[in-house]
């Protein structure tokens, strides 16, 4: 029974899709956040939108990741002494499982769901069947390198990972099994993520450009620089594999967002500056990106038309971060 999540990176909200068959089952996770003392995780069902229960996780908590198969929840934390809590489908035993010595910026699990890399200075990578760091102090990806962003590729085989040098930024590739590294690239700037594309291409937004990276040769492919009046941050792809949209960090510089047409390397449309920076983006369906800003906290739907034009809105379900015991939230806890 496959399992889906659809994470959105946001302080407060995480919304997961668990396929049973050939029904869809939803389930909202609503987290402390990363600036919380809070250690409670609620698990709501939607449609309509009711409590199934709560369970405790390390204060600070702000990433979920899900097993494929639908068996394990692992929640992240800022907390260094409960670092990530691993939880099954039944939420009703919590285990303290990873505690690390930096705090977790950046998560991905393999697609099998076998492995969970953690970017925090170092990489981490959780061994999911046995629920252990393999290196308890991380893989060596070079002296002075920290690691802060890191993606995996389609087939699992491969993690990305992102980090700071002395001289600027650099991305690894690392063989998801036996940890070593695969291939260096030098990122000019100061880089600020990486992700896969659904073209198994890699993508860093560094400044003012988008790097697109072969994954073989781990080299720039060619016109694959994208420039733009922008400090990029958070990628996410259409379904379909022909765009990209990408946070505009310093939005009043220009745009909030921009969507990037793959095929030729250009930009072809922008979402205006709303006032806002967008911290996350998530694809929910064919033509839609979550976009939530952990400004205002407020989630946002960015609807991409045909040839490249692009709507922004609330999201439908207008969902807010719930914070604390305040009465907006309670009517949601257990």
């Amino acid at each position: 029974m496959p399992t889906r999540l659809r994470a959105l990176r946001v302080a407060c909200l995480l919304l997961a899709s668990l396929t049973l068959s050939a029904q869809v089952k939803q389930v909202v996770f609503v987290l402390p956040g990363p600036n919380a003392n809070g250690t409670s995780v609620y698990a709501l069902a939607t449609n309509p939108l009711s409590p199934i229960t709560s369970f405790t996780s390390g204060a600070g908590s702000n990433l979920l990741f899900a097993k494929p198969d639908g068996s394990n929840y692992y929640i992240v934390a800022t907390s260094l002494s409960q670092t990530v809590t691993s939880v099954d489908n039944t939420f009703q035993t919590p285990q303290d499982i990873v505690n690390l010595t930096q705090t977790v910026t950046s998560g991905v699990m393999t697609p099998d769901g076998t492995r969970l890399a953690l970017a925090a200075g170092s990489l981490h990578v959780i061994n999911t069947t046995t629920n252990t760091d393999i290196l308890s102090s991380g893989v060596s990806v070079g002296a002075g390198v920290s690691v802060f962003s890191v993606a995996v590729s389609l087939d699992g085989k491969t993690f990305y990972s992102l980090g700071t040098t002395s001289s600027g930024s650099q991305l690894n590739a690392i063989d998801s099994n036996s940890l070593t590294v695969k291939g260096t690239l030098a990122i000019p700037g100061v880089a600020a993520n990486v992700a896969v594309g659904r073209n198994g291409l890699v993508y860093v937004s560094t400044q003012n450009q988008l790097e697109e990276i072969d994954p073989n040769s781990l080299q720039v492919t060619p016109g694959g620089t994208i420039s733009m009046n922008a400090t990029p941050g958070a990628i996410a792809f259409t379904t379909d594999g022909q765009y990209a949209l990408v946070a505009n960090q310093t939005p009043l510089t220009g745009s909030a967002a921009l969507l990037i047409s793959l095929a030729n390397h250009a930009i072809i449309s922008t979402v205006p500056n709303f006032g806002i920076i967008l911290a996350s983006l998530q694809v929910i369906g064919v033509n839609q990106i979550l976009g939530y800003s952990s400004q205002n906290q407020t989630v946002y739907t960015f609807t991409i038309g045909n040839g490249g034009s692009i709507a922004q809105s609330l999201s439908p379900s207008r969902m807010r971060c719930l914070r604390g015991p305040s009465a907006r939230s309670r009517p949601y806890m257990p």
